[in-house]
């Protein structure tokens, strides 16, 4: 049941995100009656049609400092790793501000990362993986929430937001490094309370797939900006039920089959992220 309506209540807040497009111009229209959704599409679809799986996924990610391979986006890597969950192959097109498709561009404000499978084409990663998992629930990981998924989503609600604050802030910062501490205890406290492998259940969850590329980053950007003051070592020192989680977490297939980055890459996007 609370798998069900967090389900429906991301599907009427991606109403104004979920979107496809027809030609010669765009029009609102319900693309499928059983999620309810306001879409536009590339191609007309016949109302009540489900999305079929052998229609191409094409996945649209932040590039890296090349211009051309992967870059460090979390929400990307997330995506990417749900597909992985549900074996379901996809063309992945790493994306300058300048070499993002035109329908992209013009219809989405370029926002990625974004998926386009056959005639729809939907954006923000939280979007897109409800997506694949209503409309593909029986292809490889059922990915469902457990018992303890309202206790997981208050302990990570405030986790990447305190992340960035304190990675952003060049100057080190009490009150930033405070916010994040908070954060992990939120996490560590949780992870203790369950006892269960993963953040919901024994299971993996669209939760855990969402949190594992964040606590990546970091893992990285602590020794990267902040060693001196804060070192992902003391981190996992303090709170040690978070690094055992992510050392099984960072071993799972989805999350690996995403992680075709360097560290370097995310060193460079949070450089540039601070200005620097």
């Amino acid at each position: 049941m609370l798998r069900f309506l967090a389900l429906l209540f991301s599907l009427f807040v991606s109403v104004a995100l979920t979107m496809s497009f027809t030609s010669p111009r765009l029009t609102p229209r319900l693309s499928f009656s059983l999620s309810a959704r306001v879409s536009r599409g590339l191609s007309k679809r016949l109302t009540n049609s489900r999305p079929q799986l052998d229609d191409p996924f094409n996945l649209y990610v932040k590039a890296g400092p090349n211009g051309e391979s992967v870059g460090d986006c979390p929400f990307a890597h997330y995506v990417r790793s749900v597909l992985a969950s549900k074996s379901i192959p996809y063309t992945l097109t790493p994306c300058t501000a300048s070499t993002k498709p035109t329908w992209l561009t013009k219809y989405y404000d370029g926002t990625m990362p974004a998926l386009r499978h056959g005639s729809e084409a939907y954006v923000e990663s939280r979007t897109i993986a409800d997506y694949l998992t209503f409309f593909f629930p029986d292809e490889g990981m059922s990915l469902e929430v457990g018992e303890h998924f309202e206790g997981a989503s208050f302990a990570t609600e405030n986790f990447f937001s305190s992340l960035a604050k304190y990675i952003k802030k060049v100057e080190d910062d009490d009150a930033e490094l405070s916010d994040l501490k908070a954060s992990l205890s939120a996490l560590d406290a949780h992870l203790t309370s369950t006892g269960t492998a993963y953040l919901t259940s024994d299971e993996l969850s669209l939760l855990d797939l969402s949190l594992a590329p964040q606590l990546h980053h970091m893992a990285i950007t602590l020794d990267a900006f902040k060693a001196s003051s804060y070192p992902a070592s003391s981190a996992f020192e303090e709170f040690k039920e978070v690094k055992k989680y992510i050392d099984v977490i960072t071993k799972e297939r989805p999350f690996l089959s995403a992680k075709d980055y360097d560290d370097e890459v995310v060193v460079w996007g949070w450089t540039k992220a601070r200005g620097e």
